[in-house]
């Protein structure tokens, strides 16, 4: 069997910030709106909403670490202030709570109690502009330019296209006289980017309240368009779960002294020797049940051998485990990986440092913990005298199962707004807020409407960051009908 071609499928997976997810039929469930869909050109989209998306843009929300805002402050009081303005309605039926200074929540009330309540959330922050790279843009990065059928600028798919396609859809549903029947509030964090405090501050006021979720969306996924090898039509892709993060700091004391006469080895001689053996002996790979649930899923629009591969995974793991590990972006879906990322070390050339340390991070997959990761780390490195310290963590996430309403739901949703659209499902390679909510829901889903096509994904806290306004005005619909369907149960 040769898969040829197949090993470029597995790039398609991954997108820095970004992730995916699977449908699966179930006779059982018949769901559609009995409220009508607002087609894609519709005139119950209130008027302006590219406008609007462009003036969010030019408030340059960049936060910084701890969550702080620093010299952006005035940004990011500018653009609650602005979000208040744009959507009189929204303020006027919803309850608001700033939280964290610069976080929102929002909550609609429904006409049910009983029913659980959903919660969308997205964050207002955005990722800084690298100097070295600002003048390769095609417009300036905060401009929010409308030009050439797309609304340029930071933000634009990540992520204010979900802050702002959310409260246009609900601002939207209240002039059109919509009244749900369940709760629904939607949060902001303001410092995502940063892992910060913001999203943690609203979890905690919303643990306080004894809330518990239907569903949580947040960003992730997407649909991807002519970029997937056998496949002929876009699909998009939903995360049902989210690998775990762990930084550590391995740090090592020396004893100084002059270059000139160095001693065999310094306190960098023994971290990198460390590094060695930890990258020398990588995680093994694993398909865990997202990224199998996504093959078997995928397979169905890939005809002839390669789409016979993938729907059976149990039976070619290791064709395609050796596969996805050929290429650093798929092998992020099937393997805890190990990154290097910062040293520090040194006061001059021409002396041997008295300390040195190195940050790792990892990125763990479901089936794995924390404490795994550590004692792994400690018995390959095996090496007294670097000492190692826990800097940030936390476990992979739950799985949402596919058989969820919140899963349906969504599924459906999408169906409705992109017609001829495949959905599948996979694991959040990335991190988001969503980790700080694990306790309020047993679903957390992640995807954003953004139809992505060969090379876009490198516009995601990359180079001319940008959506298009046929795009965003279906993303605009999409959030409509998500909170409609959400009422729904057939």
């Amino acid at each position: 069997m040769s898969l040829n071609k197949y090993k470029y499928i597995v790039l398609l997976f991954a997108f820095s910030s970004w992730s995916m997810a699977f449908a699966q039929n179930d006779s059982s469930f018949h769901f559609r709106a009995k409220t009508a869909i607002l087609p894609p050109d519709s005139g119950n989209i209130s008027r302006y909403f590219e406008t609007r998306l462009s003036e969010s843009i030019q408030f340059q929300t960049i936060s910084g670490p701890g969550g702080s805002v620093g010299i952006h402050k005035a940004d990011f009081n500018g653009l609650l202030k602005f979000l208040d303005d744009k959507f009189p309605l929204i303020r006027k039926n919803l309850t608001k709570n700033p939280i964290d200074t610069f976080s929102l929540l929002y909550t609609w009330k429904g006409q049910n109690p009983k029913l659980e309540p959903i919660l969308l959330i997205a964050h207002m922050d955005v990722v800084p502009i690298d100097s070295s790279g600002e003048k390769k843009w095609t417009e300036q990065p905060f401009s929010g330019k409308i030009k050439d059928g797309f609304i340029w600028g930071r933000g634009s798919m990540d992520d204010k296209v979900s802050v702002m396609g959310i409260m246009e859809a609900i601002e939207t549903l209240l002039k059109n006289g919509y009244k749900p029947q369940r709760d629904i509030y939607f949060a902001f964090g303001h410092d995502e980017e940063v892992n910060g405090t913001g999203a943690a501050a609203i979890s905690s006021r919303l643990k306080a309240r004894g809330l518990h979720f239907q569903f949580i969306l947040d960003e992730g996924g997407g649909i991807i368009d002519g970029a997937i090898p056998y496949v002929n039509q876009p699909v998009a892709f939903i995360g049902i779960a989210e690998k775990g993060y762990l930084t550590l700091h391995l740090s090592v004391k020396g004893l100084g002294g002059t270059s000139s006469v160095p001693m065999d080895e310094g306190a960098v001689g023994i971290l990198g020797k460390a590094i060695y053996r930890l990258q020398d002996n990588p995680f093994p790979t694993r398909l865990t049940i997202p990224v199998r649930q996504m093959f078997r899923e995928l397979g169905k629009y890939m005809p002839g051998i390669n789409g016979f591969i993938v729907t059976n995974p149990g039976l070619f793991a290791g064709i395609i485990k050796k596969e996805m590990s050929a290429n650093p972006i798929s092998n992020s879906l099937v393997q805890t990986t190990i990154a290097p990322t910062m040293m520090t070390s040194g006061v001059q050339e021409n002396m041997m440092p008295t300390s040195a340390t190195m940050t790792v991070n990892f990125r763990i997959l479901p089936g794995e913990t924390v404490v795994s990761v550590l004692a792994r780390v400690k018995r390959i490195i095996h090496d007294k005298r670097i000492a190692i310290n826990v800097v940030e963590q936390w476990n992979p996430s739950k799985i949402a199962l596919i058989k969820s309403k919140g899963y349906k739901v969504l599924r459906h949703s999408i169906e409705d707004v992109f017609p001829k659209t495949g959905v599948a499902p996979t694991l959040n390679v990335s991190i988001s807020d969503s980790r700080n909510y694990s306790k309020l829901s047993n679903t957390i889903l992640h995807f954003a409407p953004i139809i992505m096509k060969q090379g876009d994904g490198d516009r995601i806290h990359g180079i001319d960051e940008r959506i298009s306004i046929s795009n965003y005005k279906k993303s605009v619909v999409f959030y409509y009908q998500l909170i409609v369907n959400s009422d729904l149960e057939l």
